[in-house]
């Protein structure tokens, strides 16, 4: 649209108002597709090993996955059950609560 409001205006030396008479379409706002607990327990049900262990921290903290891949043994405070996540979106650092059922599964 920005083109040939340019060339109308600049290059052919038109008034854009008179010409171009238009609407710009409404987007559609996009709603996130969220699962249901029912939906999350079957789904991590049929997982097995780190994916599934991984799957529940995203699920329980929050993180995203490349927070989650990059989660280090020395970012989990288990005396204060707290997670740091370190270069999180925007390249900074926060605390997420550690969700105790996970607890002995990090342990081991």
């Amino acid at each position: 649209m920005n083109a040939l409001i340019f060339l109308f205006r600049e290059v052919l030396g038109r008034d854009v108002e008179n010409i171009l008479r238009f609407t710009r379409a409404v987007s559609k706002q996009r709603i996130p597709t969220v699962l249901s607990p029912e939906e999350i327990k079957q789904l991590l049900a049929g997982m097995s090993g780190r994916s599934k262990l991984m799957a529940s921290l995203m699920y329980g903290t929050g993180m995203r996955v490349m927070e989650c891949a990059r989660l280090r043994v020395q970012d989990i405070d288990f005396d204060y059950v707290q997670i740091t996540v370190r270069e999180a979106k925007g390249n900074k650092q926060r605390v997420v609560p550690l969700p105790e059922k996970l607890i002995p599964l990090l342990r081991d």
